[in-house]
């Protein structure tokens, strides 16, 4: 038995000790991971600042969470005590000039585990490595102008990311440049394109962005007017090219060049392009073509204009109201996430066949890359389309 003055001095500590023993526990979520090198078999990277952010949206800027360091074997991690479920979390880290993210991640509750990697490489200035397999214009006739969207693959068939290849006193770090034809106005990036990756300044496009180990797309628009029924087209060849091919929808659009091949009609659901090309354009060479309408506005009207133009018109209605019922002649969702997974996988292709041809002459990759690279274009102009009617159906 415990004596009554001892007694009434243990209770009161035991009291205190049970409150703090069952006090609950702050609920955390845990955002854990790994920066790993892949120049350098992917090894990771010790003792390197890492950064938590998150945001809702990607028109948002993103919130810091938290700041850690990597282990000795680039392991991070991060204990979150307020969980925003609604939001995506990205770790980040400033690796030689280039802000890399993780993949973005959402918790589904406030005590839930995630885990992402950030994959870094190392830098360099030197674009020897950088080739364009595919170089695509589609030209299409927009009354008073030409419509033009020129699209580059670019290919980066070394172990490191090229950055800020380039630098001018006036207009600061830039990766890559390229020409725009001397009449041409209206420049815009596509939509598939960062805002500030690029920059238009006089008649060249700076591009800013980085050029990772792999394949990168660059696309965008501008006009050309007609000068009489005319207009001259000029590109300057920055990179060895594989394949320059140029597609005009209008077939009252002829085209006259000395480089350029004439390379027949290439359809398309049903519409018919005309395809100009060349291949194998080495760094230097500028690429001349002049395109011509039939018919002169400065002439004077026919009789037949009036007539003509109204059968155009009533034809094009008719052919509206017959497109109607149906659902959407563009792809659906899942159809287009097929094409740009098959996309992906044929310019992978190309890559490592053209690759193979550096070193040796083999007829039958020659067909096979020319195989593929068909299968790439009609994928190439099935996105296109769809992108403009979708376009067109939000207007």
């Amino acid at each position: 038995m415990l004596k009554p003055r001892l007694k009434n001095r243990i209770l009161p500590i035991l009291m205190v000790t049970l409150i703090f023993q069952f006090e609950p526990i702050q609920a955390q979520a845990l955002f854990e991971g790994k920066i790993i090198n892949a120049s350098r078999d992917s090894i990771g990277i010790a003792d390197f600042p890492i950064r938590l952010l998150s945001r809702k949206t990607h028109a948002e800027n993103p919130a810091a969470v938290g700041q850690t360091q990597s282990s000795s074997k680039g392991a991070f991690q991060f204990r979150i005590e307020q969980t925003d479920t609604t939001a995506f979390y990205y770790a980040v880290a400033d690796f030689q000039g280039v802000t890399y993210y993780s993949e973005g991640a959402r918790f589904l509750s406030h005590t839930g585990r995630l885990a992402r990697t950030i994959v870094v490489y190392d830098s360099t200035h030197s674009t020897a490595a950088v080739t364009i397999p595919m170089h695509h214009l589609f030209i299409e006739d927009a009354g008073e102008v030409i419509s033009v969207r020129e699209s580059r693959i670019l290919n980066n068939s070394s172990t490191r990311a090229v950055v800020n290849a380039q630098e001018d006193s006036l207009l600061g770090a830039y990766t890559f440049s390229y020409s725009l034809p001397f009449a041409a106005r209206n420049f815009a990036p596509s939509t598939t394109v960062m805002t500030d990756e690029l920059e238009l300044v006089g008649q060249r496009v700076l591009d800013k962005s980085v050029a990772l180990p792999g394949n990168r797309q660059v696309s965008y628009t501008y006009e050309i007017p007609w000068q009489r029924d005319a207009a001259a087209v000029s590109l300057d060849i920055s990179f060895l090219t594989r394949s320059l091919q140029v597609f005009i929808g209008n077939p009252q659009i002829k085209v006259a060049s000395e480089q350029l091949q004439d390379l027949g009609p290439f359809v398309i659901r049903g519409t018919s392009y005309q395809r100009f090309g060349a291949n194998e354009l080495a760094p230097g060479t500028r690429v001349q073509f002049t395109l011509r309408r039939n018919g002169s506005h400065a002439q004077e009207p026919s009789a037949l204009i009036l007539p003509l133009t109204a059968i155009i018109l009533l034809g094009g209605l008719l052919f509206a109201l017959a497109q109607k019922p149906q659902s959407a002649p563009t792809q659906k969702p899942k159809d287009q996430a097929k094409l740009l997974a098959r996309k992906k996988e044929l310019i992978h292709a190309i890559a490592k066949i053209d690759a193979k041809l550096e070193t040796q002459d083999n007829a039958q990759m020659k067909r096979q890359r020319q195989d593929l690279f068909h299968e790439l274009q009609r994928i190439e102009i099935t996105l296109r389309e769809d992108t403009s009617v979708t376009k067109s159906k939000k207007r």
